[in-house]
């Protein structure tokens, strides 16, 4: 429910119908402006794949944490008043 009304009043006459997972696609949307593909698709908790998976095992923390930080910011700057 407070999502939903969350959405509503971004977007008001846009969507009503907010869920979840339109909450994860729009945080995976914004970090692509702040980090690298790969970085932003682990935020998300996709796993890497194929041969990355097995020999790249950098967890890229400090770049996550950018982008969380980033997104808290953009949060922060949302203002529903």
């Amino acid at each position: 429910p407070k999502l939903r009304e969350f959405g509503e009043k971004l977007f008001e006459g846009y969507q009503t119908d907010w869920v979840m997972h339109d909450f994860r696609r729009s945080i995976r949307s914004r970090m692509g402006d702040w980090v690298k593909d790969k970085v932003a698709e682990l935020t998300i908790g996709h796993k890497q794949t194929g041969v990355q998976a097995i020999y790249d095992r950098n967890k890229y923390l400090p770049a996550m944490r950018e982008g969380y930080l980033n997104w808290e910011n953009h949060l922060k700057s949302l203002s529903l008043e």
